[in-house]
C-alpha cells in the first residue's frame, strides 16, 4: 500500500510538471469562468416588424394592429409605413424580422384563404420568427376567430335562419371571453424582472450550465485518453523494463487515473466557482462517478488496442462528443436515430447523472 501512494505522489508531481496538464487545467477554469462572466449581462435586440397598408374601417385589422403593438413580452412589435423601410431594417439587422400582411387579408382569412396571405422577411439566420409566427398568429385568431365562426354559421347547412340578434350575442359574448382572460391567448411573457423591453441587459447564465459542464465533461475524457497515451509512451521507453508484469497494470492504471483526478478536481472547482453548481456533494459525486467511467473507458481501451489505434481513436472520440452529445444542441431531437449513437461518447453519461 506505501508503495501505491508512493507511486501516485510520483505520478501526480510529473504530471503537474508537464505543459499540457497545465494547458488543460487552466484552460478548463478561464474557459468556464469567461463564459459566466459573458453571460452576466447580455444585450438582447428582439424587434419584430410588420406593415399593413390600410385599416380604414377594416375592424379586424384595426385591432391585428393594436393587438401587436401592445404586446407585453420579450417580442416588441413595430409598426412599419413602407415595406421597402422594413425590408432594409431586416437586411440591416435593425429588427429581427418582418410580417407583411395581404392587402386583402381580412376579407381572404374570413372565406378561409389562408394561403400566402402574410409574407415573412428574414435572414437567413434568424431563428426569433420561431417565437413570433406564434404570435402572429395567435393575435390574428384572436380578432378573426369570431368573423370565421359567423362566417361558418352562415354559409354551412348546419345553421338554418340564424337571427341577426343571436349572431349579435355571439359577438359580444366571444368579445367578453375574449378580454377577460377565460380563454386561450398565446403570449411570451418577460422571463428576467430587470427586463422591460427590447436592448435591455438578460441573465442568460442559467442556459450555460449545460455547455459549461459538457466542456468540463470533454476536458476529463480528454486527460483519461492523453493518460493512455502517457501509458503508451512510458512502455516504449522501457521505463517500466524493471517492474514485474503483474504491477504494470496498477502502473497503467495511475498513469490514466491521475491527469483524469486533476482534470475533475479542476471541473469541480470551475463549477463552483461559475456558480452553476445546484448542490456541491452532488456535483462532486457527479464528477467522481464519470471521473471513474472515464478511467474505464480509456483503460479498458489501452488493452484491446494498439497505440497508433488508439491515437487515432482520439480525435473521433473528441469530435464525435462535441457534435454528438447534448453539449451546445442536441441532434438526438432532431435525427432521433441519433440518439444511439450519442451514447457510443461518454460525455453523454455525464449529462444523465443529473
Amino acid at each position: 500500500m506505501k508503495k501505491a501512494f508512493t507511486w501516485c505522489y510520483i505520478f501526480t508531481k510529473r504530471q503537474l510538471k508537464r505543459a499540457s496538464t497545465i494547458f488543460i487545467l487552466v484552460t478548463m477554469l478561464l474557459l468556464t469562468i469567461a463564459l459566466s462572466v459573458m453571460s452576466t449581462t447580455m444585450t438582447a435586440s428582439m424587434d419584430v416588424g410588420f406593415y399593413i397598408d390600410s385599416t380604414d374601417n377594416d375592424a379586424i385589422m384595426i385591432g391585428i394592429k393594436n393587438g401587436l403593438l401592445k404586446h407585453d413580452g420579450l417580442l416588441n412589435f413595430v409598426a412599419y409605413d413602407s415595406t421597402d423601410t422594413l425590408n432594409e431594417d431586416v437586411t440591416a439587422g435593425t429588427i429581427q424580422c418582418g410580417y407583411i400582411f395581404d392587402d386583402n387579408f381580412s376579407e381572404a382569412i374570413v372565406s378561409g384563404n389562408t394561403k400566402n396571405m402574410v409574407e415573412l422577411v428574414e435572414t437567413p439566420d434568424n431563428i426569433v420568427s420561431l417565437l413570433s409566427n406564434v404570435v402572429i398568429l395567435s393575435t390574428v385568431m384572436e380578432q378573426c376567430a369570431c368573423d370565421m365562426l359567423i362566417e361558418d354559421i352562415l354559409t354551412q347547412d348546419f345553421f338554418v335562419n340564424v337571427p341577426d340578434k343571436d349572431l349579435e350575442v355571439l359577438r359580444d359574448t366571444y368579445n367578453t371571453f375574449a378580454t377577460n382572460g377565460s380563454t386561450f391567448a398565446f403570449d411570451y411573457d418577460t422571463l428576467y424582472e430587470d427586463y422591460k423591453g427590447s436592448s435591455n441587459s438578460i441573465d442568460i447564465a442559467p442556459y450555460l450550465v449545460t455547455p459549461v459542464k459538457g466542456i468540463i465533461a470533454i476536458f476529463i475524457f480528454i486527460s483519461a485518453l492523453t493518460g493512455g497515451i502517457g501509458w503508451f509512451n512510458d512502455s516504449d521507453s522501457a521505463t517500466y523494463a524493471n517492474i514485474p508484469l503483474k504491477k504494470r497494470y496498477l502502473l497503467r492504471l495511475l498513469t490514466i487515473s491521475i491527469p483524469t483526478f486533476l482534470a475533475s478536481l479542476m471541473g469541480y472547482i470551475s463549477i463552483l466557482s461559475v456558480g452553476i453548481g445546484t448542490n456541491a456533494l452532488y456535483e462532486l459525486f457527479a464528477i467522481f462517478a464519470y471521473e471513474i467511467l472515464c478511467i474505464a473507458f480509456s483503460y479498458i481501451l489501452s488493452l484491446i488496442v494498439k497505440k497508433n489505434i488508439y491515437s487515432s481513436l482520439i480525435p473521433v472520440f473528441i469530435l464525435g462528443s462535441i457534435v454528438c452529445c447534448p453539449i451546445f444542441f442536441n441532434l438526438g431531437n432532431l435525427v432521433p436515430s441519433l440518439r444511439v449513437l450519442q451514447n457510443i461518447f461518454l460525455p453523454t453519461y455525464y449529462f444523465m447523472l443529473f
